[in-house]
């Protein structure tokens, strides 16, 4: 099962499951994944399995999205 690691923020050091998907990410409580936080857009970035994998889109944030990829 693939997880979301946070490594900064108010979530950081906190690992979350994704058993299937979509997943929005974003400051809005509508989220899938709500963040409280400044730097995070209402509806910041969805996570999506694509052909086995997991495909990260950033919904045009005014931040843009980090990510780092580890096995």
């Amino acid at each position: 099962m693939a997880k979301l690691t946070f490594q900064s923020g108010p979530l950081a050091g906190q690992n979350i499951d994704l058993p299937n998907g979509p997943y929005v990410i974003g400051r809005h409580d509508d989220c899938d994944l709500a963040i409280a936080e400044p730097s995070v857009s209402q509806r910041h970035a969805q996570i999506e399995p694509k052909a086995g994998q997991w495909l990260l889109v950033d919904l045009d944030s005014a931040n843009g999205t980090l990510v780092q990829i580890s096995t």
